[in-house]
């Protein structure tokens, strides 16, 4: 009897935590959109830029089209695919499961808005730290209502998002993890969705696996296709680069520190006629070597012998400061422009 009873008291419970967590998540919808993910972060830079699009409008255009016809594709695709499933199994989606999707298309919707925002105002640095926490929130808000594993990752989704931010990850870095968190991290945690309850010894072993599955995939991509990646080149002074009558494909020019760079600047705008000062120059206090093709540097550097780096992606603008002032000899202003080589 004291079986029976003990069986009994399982079973409704079973059906009152089945009953709290009435959502259910499909393993392909997590595929399809991880792989979705994955796609965007890869072919995103490749056809929206400078070069291929020179004007800001074009950009932000470019950027509502793309985002907005892939997520539009992946969620065609899951829709289709949960709904057959569902009939196969005589399902239907919850009320809850409704309203949780809602959320899921805002967090998605405010991705677009923010990077369409971001091709105006900048900020394009956190772009695939943004994405991945509002999958993440989006993901534990799921796991909210359905199993435990959409918690978990999407509370380490979160976290690994802001570790890369704490720890000033590079670029394309960030980019890649974005890429092995979505395209090797959703699909891999569809396969730890169970409804069978787990210990928390165990979905802390799960989930550390998967940490390292992503970070190991990160990696490898993100060396992979290092931009900064250079072959032996001849490395030659500048003096002796001047004196070359015909120069190699590829070399490498060292330009020793205390060497002086003129600098032409273009001003012009809405309120002030166009003018352009060719009288200044900046004086390198390191040594820096930069790769020349046909003669021309293509963005490559590398300061003091260290690593080599991306214009791109490594030179960045970290301060801009500007102050005006009015006395008795006129107006003037005043900026102060801080550069750095690292991310």
């Amino acid at each position: 009897m004291a079986t029976t009873a003990d069986s009994q008291i399982e079973a409704i419970q079973s059906m009152l935590a089945s009953g709290h967590r009435s959502i259910r998540i499909e393993r392909h919808s997590l595929v399809i959109w991880g792989l979705a993910g994955a796609l965007l972060c890869v072919i995103g830079e490749m056809l929206i830029n400078h070069q291929t699009l020179p004007e800001r409008w074009q950009r932000a255009v470019a950027v509502v089209l793309l985002l907005g016809g892939v997520i539009f594709s992946a969620c065609w695709l899951d829709f289709r695919r949960t709904r057959a499933l569902r009939r196969s199994r005589d399902e239907t989606v919850s009320f809850v499961q409704g309203q949780v999707l809602k959320l899921w298309w805002l967090l998605l919707g405010m991705g677009i808005l923010l990077n369409f925002a971001m091709v105006f105002f900048g900020g394009g640095y956190m772009s695939y730290t943004i994405w991945i926490v509002l999958i993440g929130l989006g993901l534990f808000v799921y796991g909210l209502f359905s199993e435990q594993a959409l918690e978990w990752g999407g509370a380490l989704l979160i976290t690994l998002a802001i570790g890369m931010l704490m720890f000033k990850v590079p670029y394309q870095g960030m980019r890649w993890t974005a890429v092995a968190a979505f395209g090797v991290g959703m699909p891999l945690l569809g396969f730890l969705v169970t409804p069978s309850g787990r210990g928390v010894m165990r979905r802390s072993a799960e989930s550390g696996l998967w940490l390292l599955l992503v970070a190991v995939s990160a990696w490898a991509l993100y060396t992979w296709t290092a931009p900064t990646r250079v072959p032996d080149l001849p490395v030659v002074s500048l003096d002796a680069f001047k004196q070359q009558t015909l120069a190699p494909k590829y070399q490498a020019v060292t330009l020793p520190a205390g060497t002086s760079i003129p600098i032409r600047i273009s001003l012009g705008g809405e309120v002030i006629e166009s003018v352009i000062e060719y009288p200044m120059s900046i004086t390198l206090k390191k040594s820096i070597d930069i790769v020349l093709a046909d003669g021309k540097p293509d963005g490559r550097f590398r300061v003091q012998g260290g690593p080599w780096q991306s214009r791109t992606y490594d030179f960045r603008l970290r301060r801009l400061k500007r102050e005006a002032h009015l006395g008795v000899q006129g107006p003037a202003l005043e900026i102060d422009l801080q550069f750095w080589t690292r991310p």
